[in-house]
Parts: C-alpha cells; structure tokens; sequence
C-alpha cells in the first residue's frame, strides 16, 4: 500500500492533486521534499512534470453509474474516467454545505479549524486564516506552474482567486417565471432550450480549448461545474434520458436524523415541515431531476476529457 505522503512525493508534488490519465506522463525527477522551486516564468520547465487538470462537480453524490447502477444514474463519462484511475467508494466530504467544504478542500484545514462551518460566513477578514493559508492553486503557483481555472472553485470564504487566465462566465440561466415546479430553492424543469446556452456547457468549452493548445510551462487548470447543484434547470434532453416511473429513489430511515450532532437536529418550523412534507410527496421526481443535473454534469465531464484525450 502507498501512503498519501509516499504518492505526492513520487508525483513530485506536496499537495493534493486531481490528476486525470493522459493529462501527462509523471516524471520521476522529483524534488527533496520541501525543496520548492521559484517560479520560472512562461516558456521555461525547469522538470517534466505533470499538467494538472482539477474538476470540480457541485453536489454530486454518490448517485453516479459506477458506485450504484441500480439508480439508474445516466453518468457514462464519469464511469468511464472513474475505470481507467483511482475510485473511493466510500469518500466524504470536510462538511455538508459548499462555502466551508471547499474551504477545507483547498485549504487542507479542517471546519474545526478555520471556523467556517455555513454559507453565510462571508467574507471572512483579510487576517482570517483561510485568507493567509496558500490555496492548493497558489501551491503549484509556488512551484512555477501556470494557474488556470474558473466556475465554482474556491469557497465563498476565500474570495475570488486570482488566477493567472481565467475565463468570464455569462449569468446562469433561470427561467422568467418561477418556480417550475417547487417553490422556494429546491426547484426544477426544463430549462433552459440547449446546453448551449448553460454556463457549465460553455465552461467546459473553455477549458477544452485550453487543453487543445500546446503550453510552453507547466499548469494547473481548474474547472468548477455547478451542476448537479439545485435548482435542477437543465434543457429538456437530459429529462428525457430518466425514465421517471421506473426510478426507484434510495429509501429512507424512519429518523432520517439519527446519528445527527444535537447542534443540527433543532426542531423544524412549521412551515419547514409542510416543505418537507410536500417534497416528499414528489420524492420521484425530485430524485429524477437530480439525476437529469447529474447526467448534464456527465456531459460536461465528457467534453472536457474528449480534449484532453485529443489535445497535444
């Protein structure tokens, strides 16, 4: 078994990394640890070391093809990236909300650490320590790679990165006249007519054209899709590869809250309770919208690793 530390030596990194096949071939000239190298500027690679590409799916659980077929998950991209690399069946994440997982995700830190534990922490004071920590993106800045990256990446708590290319994504698509079909957050439907017009879909055009250049220095690229994240808007294709009447949504707990800190089993308002209430009663189509997001997300996977397999 290679211990976490032993793999990131070997790859000649000290942090973690997505790296993706065919991204590029690892090098074995690796540095002393802690032996950081300056930053070399476009045109020149001191080692042959490997492009790294980090994608990032909001929300996405387990509900994917190759952890669970039985759902009916529609995700043939990521089933088949997932076969040819490294599967944790059994991964959580640092916190069951977006700002302080991907706080902890980029930071290395804890939510027991930084204090992030909500959405609402934002933004956090510039001497905060999620502020001072250096960003697995700034990492590789450290070491002479060229960072790229947009769309969902960084938490709300750590800002906006400074990337050195990034790419400015157009308003998310929301329909004229809501809900859809759910009032409040947790919405969805057809929307909007061609992936075309998704932010995510033109992300990930983005990132492809990236990948199908030839880059003179190393580089970190990182895309965020926010798909499968709620509202689950996506053109009406992807509700049509879930077959709704045949889905067979996980089943429930008769206390979904067992085993949930007293901190987070605060009793629900009433107006909360007839939410849920509802929802459940559209339990089905809850769970196909969110496999529909999901096969969206797929797509965008798709297209990314299609240039990366095509590109120099």
């Amino acid at each position: 078994m290679m211990l976490r530390r032993e793999f990131l030596r070997h790859v000649g990194l000290g942090a973690s990394a997505a790296l993706l096949p065919g991204c590029a071939k690892l090098s074995h000239e690796v540095p002393p640890p802690g032996g950081a190298r300056k930053p070399t500027g476009y045109g020149v690679v001191e080692n042959k070391r490997p492009n790294v590409l980090f994608l990032v799916v909001d929300d996405l659980n387990a509900w994917i093809g190759c952890l669970d077929a039985r759902l009916g998950a529609q995700t043939p991209q990521i089933d088949r990236l997932a076969s040819r690399g490294m599967l944790f069946s059994n991964a959580h994440c640092a916190a069951p909300l977006c700002n302080p997982s991907r706080t902890a995700l980029l930071t290395g830190l804890r939510p027991s650490t930084t204090g992030i534990y909500d959405n609402s922490q934002v933004p956090s004071p510039s001497d905060h320590l999620a502020k001072r920590a250096i960003l697995l993106p700034g990492y590789f800045k450290n070491q002479g790679y060229v960072i790229m990256g947009a769309g969902k990446v960084p938490g709300h708590s750590t800002g906006r990165y400074p990337w050195d290319e990034s790419f400015d994504l157009p308003d998310r698509a929301a329909p004229a006249k809501l809900p859809l079909n759910n009032p409040g957050k947790i919405d969805w439907g057809a929307y909007p007519a061609t992936r075309e017009q998704m932010s995510d879909w033109q992300l990930a055009g983005w990132v492809s054209g990236e990948l199908g250049k030839r880059h003179p220095t190393p580089f970190f690229l990182a895309a965020g899709f926010v798909k499968p994240h709620l509202p689950w808007y996506v053109p009406k294709e992807y509700f049509d590869r879930v077959h709704t009447a045949s889905l067979t949504p996980p089943p429930l707990r008769p206390d979904e809250l067992e085993g949930i800190p007293a901190i987070a089993r605060k009793e629900e308002k009433e107006k909360q309770k007839q939410s849920t209430a509802a929802l459940l009663s559209k339990r089905r189509e809850v769970f196909a919208a969110y496999l529909a997001a999901g096969a969206f997300a797929d797509d965008c996977v798709g297209r990314v690793i299609a240039a990366l397999e095509a590109g120099p």
